[in-house]
């Protein structure tokens, strides 16, 4: 479903912001600054910033904003896990909407007047999510697009601009199926929906780590009502040495699709216990795809176990192996992608003139 925008947005919307912290002074401001910016700063009735240590440099940071935002600072006395920092800091949310920013990440301008506007024009909306995008810790430069692997097929009915989708919760475990298309820190909803999201999702396996925290949620919030995808950017996630995103590098490649192959099929039979097929309604929705002649690298499939899981064998478990070497092999490549700079090239150009070494060198770099 597209919905355009025409409803004037209200001035009573209640919304606090929740902003879990651990041990990020130097990456605070920012997110901060990104909430000081928003377009409907009116909308804010309260900032909640909870610091998950004894480290009191988080108190600094949230004082010097004390003048643009209305800001309650939170020191836990014994840290908890991340799991029970998300579900304690939500349960603090006394006002009628609730949005949640990782300390590490930064809203676009608009976020959070596009996400008022979506409840404001569809009463169904329990929840809101904006696009997010991977930047560069130092530069802030784009590095890639967590929300390119949604499996929507566009209407080609009108020429209306689409300011956001309605998914119900078919089409919520249907692109939660292949990975995690959505993060977190871009949601905003209503908070006693988001409250129970986090609690029920706390008995799913793996909740709190990276990606299951945020298919979960989503999922557990289409349950209790549609939610709403944004077309623009709303989310900078920051790709740093101490992130999610980062971690993944260490962990071993197997281990991780396993676990992320463990999520997809936890959601489908979540999903088939309500009598939604979601596994044949992704194979139905994929060929839609296709028909439509839109380019696959669109969605992402990387992960190899839940290629072979969507697209091949139901109930494969097992990684292909010809798959795996080729991931691998692409992994040590990108190590050494420096040694394919022109100058190098132009030097094994001259000593190895139109040899086939040459050539695969060369065809690798324009890629």
């Amino acid at each position: 479903m597209q919905v355009t925008a025409t409803a004037q947005l209200s001035k009573d919307s209640d919304l606090t912001i929740l902003v879990p912290t651990y041990k990020r002074a130097q990456l605070l401001p920012s997110c901060l600054l990104s909430i000081a910016g928003q377009s409907r700063k009116d909308l804010i009735k309260e900032v909640i910033v909870s610091e998950n240590s004894g480290d009191a440099q988080s108190r600094e940071v949230a004082s010097a904003f004390s003048d643009q935002l209305p800001i309650r600072y939170i020191q836990q006395v014994e840290a908890l896990t991340a799991q029970q920092h998300f579900i304690w800091l939500v349960q603090q949310v006394k006002t009628k909407y609730a949005a949640l920013i990782c300390d590490d990440d930064m809203w676009s301008s608009y976020h959070i007047e596009e996400a008022m506007r979506s409840f404001e024009e569809n009463p169904t909306i329990h929840s809101f999510y904006g696009q997010a995008i991977v930047v560069e810790n130092a530069t802030c430069h784009p590095q890639a697009r967590y929300s390119g692997s949604f499996l929507q097929v566009p209407s080609f009915t009108t020429s209306e601009p689409v300011d956001f989708r309605v998914w119900d919760r078919r089409q919520t475990a249907i692109n939660c199926l292949a990975n995690t298309a959505l993060n977190i820190s871009a949601v905003v909803a209503l908070s006693d929906a988001l409250k129970l999201a986090m609690i029920t999702s706390a008995g799913d396996p793996e909740f709190g780590q990276y990606p299951s925290c945020d298919r979960f949620l989503i999922w557990r919030l289409s349950l209790q009502g549609d939610i709403a995808i944004g077309r623009n950017i709303s989310l900078f996630y920051r790709g740093h040495s101490g992130s999610h995103t980062a971690s993944l590098h260490r962990d071993t490649f197997h281990e991780f699709c396993a676990s992320d192959l463990a999520i997809s099929k936890e959601i489908a039979r979540q999903a088939n216990l309500l009598g939604l097929n979601a596994y044949e309604d992704w194979q139905l929705a994929y060929k839609s795809f296709l028909q439509h002649g839109l380019a696959t690298e669109r969605f992402d499939l990387w992960n190899p176990m839940i290629k072979d899981w969507l697209l091949k064998d139901q109930n494969s478990d097992e990684i292909i192996p010809e798959i795996h070497a080729k991931r691998q092999l692409h992994e040590r490549l990108r190590k050494y992608m420096y040694l394919f700079t022109p100058p190098i090239l132009g030097i094994l150009s001259q000593k190895t003139k139109r040899s086939t070494l040459f050539s695969k060198l060369r065809n690798l770099a324009k890629r």
